[in-house]
């Protein structure tokens, strides 16, 4: 059954979304999320085709029985998209321009793209949670057990 995560929905849904309308729509490439990964593949049916695989992988991992590393793994492309994307909304609200050339002031573009920025790190951290426990207890792991004076 399909894990309650409403982050890994969210980036499975775009995507999908995303690569559908790369393949497409060549004018797909401009937007910012996807405007990096133009820059390295610099051809949008491969570009769609690698975007909608990464989340017909991350779809698989989340209808998987058990939580194992293959599960962990088949979420690692669609984590790596979503770092590429927050790269690239970073980008532009440091430079003033989106991925299509279109500059604006950064506190607009800021409060334009952030959402992507803050998607890869609750993806991040929630794909972290499922397949490795909880991040509080972490902190435990790193201090030194009391010897009990």
């Amino acid at each position: 059954m399909a894990r309650r995560s409403y982050i890994l929905w969210l980036a499975v849904l775009t995507h999908l979304v995303w690569g559908v309308t790369l393949i497409l729509s060549e004018p797909a490439t401009m937007a910012t999320a996807t405007s990096m990964l133009h820059r390295i593949i610099k051809h949008n049916v491969a570009e769609g085709m690698i975007v909608f695989a990464a989340g017909c992988l991350a779809l698989a991992s989340m209808y998987r029985r058990k939580l194992d590393m293959i599960g962990f793994q088949l979420l690692l492309p669609q984590q790596f998209l979503l770092f590429v994307s927050a790269y690239a909304s970073a980008r532009a609200v440091w430079m003033q321009q989106y991925g299509d050339g279109v500059t604006r002031p950064f506190a607009f573009i800021l409060t334009d793209q952030w959402a992507w920025i803050l998607v890869a790190i609750l993806h991040a951290v929630r794909v972290t949670e499922i397949h490795f426990g909880d991040l509080g207890r972490w902190s435990s792991l790193t201090q030194k057990p009391s010897t009990g004076s």
